[in-house]
């Protein structure tokens, strides 16, 4: 009985639990104050900082004739801007929402002026409510599609903004934004034009 209660010291001060479940013994490590040598990235050539647009939003009548045709034909403004900036997609896309657009103005006058021939007044607030169900669908479309081209020419030239604020001014003053897109787009073509030469 001795021996296997000196056998079972052994293993105990060895560190085996002997079917105990008390971890082994350990020492803990000793820790020195010291701190961590810091790693700075050197900047990459490949990173290109943050800018401002080239015009202010306000900045309209810089390019004359390019405001007065987007103020009196905005689809026209919007497309040439995304086929500079090779989103001729887009570009389309906006067209199409002004083309529906008037298209839907028009049938609603086409019904409103036959209601109104035939003295079939009951029809004129439905076609009404239809007419506006369709244009609010059509100018959200409108208003998402040159959200989204803003977006892109903003982040193609790694504008400082938000998708908030690209909305905000589609919504607020298109024409502008438009105005704003146009004049950016010439500028990145005039530095391109200045770098190769």
């Amino acid at each position: 009985m001795s021996q296997e209660k000196k056998q079972l010291e052994q293993q105990l001060n060895a560190g085996v639990s002997g079917g105990s479940d008390l971890p082994p013994p350990y020492e803990q490590p000793r820790f020195v104050g010291y701190a961590q040598p810091s790693t700075v990235v050197p900047p990459s050539a490949d990173v290109i900082p943050l800018r401002t647009w080239h015009s202010d939003i306000f900045g309209c009548f810089e390019d004359l004739p390019f405001c007065l045709l987007t103020y009196f034909f905005p689809c026209v403004g919007e497309y040439i801007v995304a086929k500079k900036a090779n989103l001729t997609g887009y570009g389309l896309a906006i067209v199409a929402c002004y083309i529906f657009n008037f298209l839907l103005l028009m049938l609603f006058y086409s019904t409103q002026f036959i209601a109104a021939y035939n003295d079939r007044a009951e029809l004129l607030p439905t076609s009404f409510i239809l007419y506006l169900m369709l244009c609010f669908l059509i100018i959200f479309a409108y208003l998402a599609l040159a959200t989204l081209v803003r977006f892109k020419i903003r982040r193609m030239r790694n504008i400082v903004g938000s998708s908030v604020e690209d909305c905000c001014w589609i919504y607020w003053c298109a024409p502008c934004a438009t105005c704003q897109h146009n004049s950016e787009l010439n500028f990145m073509e005039n530095e391109r034009q200045f770098q190769r030469a």
